[in-house]
């Protein structure tokens, strides 16, 4: 583990695509994509509303983040989870279809 707490790692954008860097960008899509399609949790949501939650939750530590409501600081976290795979810059598709890597 690379010594961050999961709040802090799903802050931090992942590294342009390079070959490098394009392991450590699956890995990072891999552990963002862990607790599900988060297209499916905000389905219905204002991109706009989406982006601001997940810019109040990138701008919060830990400890601010529990001054919250339980059910206002999910939504934060699902938003920025949500961007974390945006700023990753690949698509999860169904089993079903083949998978391609999109920007």
């Amino acid at each position: 583990m690379d010594g961050m707490t999961s709040y802090n790692r799903v802050k931090k954008p992942a590294q342009a695509p390079s070959r490098s860097h394009f392991k450590r960008l699956l890995t990072q899509l891999d552990w963002v994509d862990a607790p599900g399609d988060t297209t499916v949790w905000t389905d219905g949501v204002a991109a706009r509303k989406i982006t601001d939650f997940a810019g109040e939750a990138e701008s919060l530590d830990a400890s601010g983040l529990k001054a919250y409501a339980p059910v206002k600081r999910v939504a934060l976290v699902a938003c920025l989870v949500h961007k974390a795979r945006m700023r990753a810059g690949l698509t999860v598709y169904p089993p079903d279809q083949p998978h391609y890597i999109t920007s």
